[in-house]
């Protein structure tokens, strides 16, 4: 399944520095089942890390617990 780079940059926008603050990375990556320190590299917008391959989705079921809305065409 291709991944779709618009979910892709809704999830980067929506981890804001703010955010980041209060959400503990660590303990997501290890939840979606991904590598430690993915998703802090990701929010970083560091550019070798661009979930392109494997997409966000695998966080989403968490990140809606903390007040995040996956885009309609997730």
């Amino acid at each position: 399944m291709p991944v779709n780079q618009e979910n892709i940059d809704h999830l980067r926008s929506w981890l804001t520095p703010e955010r980041l603050k209060y959400i503990n990375c660590s303990a997501l990556d290890r939840a979606a089942g991904r590598p430690p320190g993915t998703l802090s590299r990701f929010a970083a917008a560091q550019a070798h890390v661009t979930l392109r391959y494997v997409g966000p989705e695998d966080y989403y079921p968490y990140l809606v617990l903390l007040g995040y809305q996956p885009p309609k065409t997730a």
